[in-house]
């Protein structure tokens, strides 16, 4: 089926999954983390697993927010 469409449809197509399957593995990775390994509650005080959680939370956003910047200027 991909066969028969032009490149620049396919390398559209193809941004528009890399965008949805790396923002839902990011997503995955944090709910995984977050809320089942219990590393994004904060119990009585703050710990170190809380603060390297969302540090890393944080730090993986802002990469994935430059990836994305970086797809979709490009031409191609």
């Amino acid at each position: 089926m991909l066969d028969k469409v032009e490149p620049e449809t396919r390398a559209f197509l193809k941004k528009i999954m890399n965008t949805l399957f790396l923002g839902l593995f990011w997503m995955f990775a944090n709910v995984i983390a977050g809320i089942f390994l219990e590393y994004g509650f904060i119990g009585n005080k703050l710990s170190l697993k809380n603060i390297i959680y969302y540090s890393l939370s944080f730090v993986t956003l802002f990469m994935l927010i430059r990836y994305y910047v970086k797809i979709w200027r490009s031409k191609y």
